[in-house]
C-alpha cells in the first residue's frame, strides 16, 4: 500500500469558486452541528449570514431550490456562500447554502442512535403555582419528554448500482407556560376571589418524521443516473397557547412534504460533461383550531375564546427541470444551462371568520376613562373585528432562466470571470 502525503500551506486561490468568504461544512465539522433538521437549518442560515436583497437566502439541496433538509446522517457536504457572484444562480450569492447528499457504497455500512430525555430527571418549572398561595391557582407541571431517533445505511444493490437510506424521527411532548389574570367566569379562581392569577403549563406534543432513500445507477462508462426521494411530515398540536394565551385557543397543525428529484450526468467527452436534473415537489399543510368560538382579547391580562387563525389548508406543486453543460478549455472553463420552474399555490382558510373582541381592560377600576368603561367586567368590548372570506386563492408562477460564464486563467496568479443571466 503507498500512502502519498503532501503538506498543505495557507495561500490564495485564483479559482472562482475558492473565495474567501466561503464555508465548506463536511467531516468532523458536520458532526459538530446539531443532528435536529430543524436546529441545522438555523445554524446554516446564521452561518451564511444576511442575504442581500429583499428576498433573503436560498437553500439548494443537490442543486434544486427549496425543499426541507434531507437528514443529516444523508448529507456529505455543505457549501455557504461559494462564488457568490456566478451567473448560474438567480440571486446574489450571500446567504446561499449548498447541500449535497452521500452517493452509495461498494460495501455495506450503517449506523444508529437515539437520544432521549425525561422529566423525572428535571426540575419542574419554578413559574407554576404549586401551592394553593392567596389569588392564585393550584396546578402541577405535566410530565414532558423528548425522543429522537435517527439512523442510516447505504451498500450495493448490484454490479452496477448502490443505495443510501436515511432517516430520523423526534416525539417532543412539551408544555407551554401561561401565566395570565383572569376573572373568576373564565375560570375557577379560589374561594371568594373575583380575579386572579392564572399559571398552567399546557402539553403541546409535536413530532417530525422523515426518510430519504436514494439509489445511483451507473448506466455506462460515461452516463451515471441518481435517483432521490425524502418524505417528511410534522404535526404540532395545542400551538398558540402560552404566555396570556389560555388553553383552548390554541390550534392543531400538520404539514408534509413529498420529493422526487432525478439526475442524469453524462461524460460527452474528456473536455465536456452534461446534467440533466428534475425534480417534482408537492407540501401540503393544514391547521384546525381547537376552538371556533369568538376570540376575546384584554389588553395586558389574556387572551381567549376560539382561536382567530381558523381552518386553514395549503397545497403546493412544484416542478423545476434543469440542463447545465460544462466545458473545459486550456485556459478556459465554461458553464452555461437553462432552468425551467413552476409553482402553483392553492390556499384556503376562515381565519377571521369567528370574529374579535378586544377589551381595553379586565376590571371597571382598571380603566382609564371612568366614564366609558369598556371592560372585560361589563361585557363592553372597545373593538370588534371578523373577516368574510370570499374565495380561496389559487395561482402559479413560472420562470425560465439562461446563463453563460467563463472562468478565464489569464496566468497563474490571474483569473477573469464573466458571465450573463436572463
Amino acid at each position: 500500500q503507498e500512502v502519498q502525503v503532501t503538506a498543505q500551506s495557507a495561500e490564495v486561490s485564483v479559482d472562482a469558486d475558492s473565495n474567501a468568504s466561503s464555508t465548506v461544512i463536511k467531516g468532523k465539522d458536520l458532526d459538530a452541528l446539531s443532528d435536529d433538521p430543524d436546529e441545522l437549518q438555523s445554524e446554516l442560515t446564521a452561518l451564511a449570514g444576511p442575504a442581500a436583497g429583499p428576498n433573503g437566502g436560498q437553500i439548494y439541496v443537490d442543486g434544486f431550490t427549496g425543499g426541507q433538509l434531507p437528514p443529516k446522517s444523508s448529507i456529505r457536504e455543505i457549501r455557504i456562500n461559494q462564488n457568490p457572484f456566478s451567473a448560474q444562480y438567480d440571486r446574489l450569492g450571500y446567504g446561499r447554502v449548498e447541500v449535497f447528499t452521500k452517493p452509495g457504497t461498494d460495501k455495506l455500512h450503517g449506523s444508529f442512535q437515539m437520544q432521549g430525555i425525561t422529566s423525572a430527571l428535571n426540575t419542574g418549572n419554578p413559574l407554576l403555582n404549586k401551592f394553593n398561595t392567596p389569588g392564585q391557582l393550584p396546578q402541577t407541571q405535566p410530565p414532558y419528554h423528548t425522543i429522537f431517533v435517527m439512523g442510516n445505511a447505504t451498500g450495493p444493490l448490484a454490479k452496477n448500482a448502490s443505495f443510501t437510506l436515511s432517516g430520523s424521527h423526534r416525539a417532543i411532548q412539551d408544555n407551554n407556560l401561561v401565566s395570565a389574570t383572569i376573572l373568576n367566569s373564565v375560570a375557577p379562581c379560589p374561594t371568594g376571589q373575583f380575579s386572579c392569577n392564572y399559571s398552567i403549563a399546557s402539553p403541546a406534543p409535536q413530532s417530525r418524521t422523515d426518510i430519504s432513500p436514494r439509489v445511483d445507477l451507473q448506466l455506462g462508462e460515461k452516463n451515471t443516473l441518481v435517483t432521490r426521494f425524502q418524505y417528511e411530515v410534522n404535526d404540532q398540536n395545542n400551538s398558540g397557547v402560552g404566555g396570556l394565551s389560555l388553553p383552548g385557543s390554541g390550534s392543531n397543525g400538520s404539514s408534509s412534504e413529498t420529493t422526487v428529484q432525478i439526475s442524469d450526468t453524462q461524460v460527452v467527452n474528456p473536455r465536456v460533461i452534461n446534467e440533466t436534473r428534475f425534480e417534482f415537489q408537492r407540501e401540503a399543510s393544514s391547521l384546525t383550531p381547537q376552538s371556533t368560538a369568538p376570540s376575546i382579547g384584554v389588553q395586558g391580562n389574556f387572551s381567549g375564546g376560539g382561536s382567530n387563525s381558523g381552518n386553514s389548508t395549503t397545497h403546493q406543486v412544484h416542478l423545476e427541470v434543469q440542463n447545465y453543460t460544462s466545458i473545459q478549455l486550456s485556459k478556459n472553463f465554461i458553464r452555461m444551462g437553462v432552468r425551467v420552474r413552476s409553482d402553483r399555490d392553492a390556499s384556503s382558510t376562515t381565519a377571521g371568520t369567528n370574529g374579535s373582541f378586544t377589551y381595553d381592560c379586565l376590571l371597571n377600576t382598571q380603566c382609564a376613562d371612568p366614564n366609558h368603561v369598556r371592560s372585560f367586567q361589563n361585557g363592553l368590548a372597545s373593538q370588534f373585528s371578523i373577516s368574510h372570506i370570499i374565495r380561496p386563492v389559487n395561482a402559479t408562477v413560472f420562470d425560465v432562466g439562461i446563463y453563460a460564464e467563463d472562468d478565464w486563467k489569464v496566468r497563474p496568479n490571474l483569473t477573469v470571470s464573466y458571465g450573463v443571466r436572463y
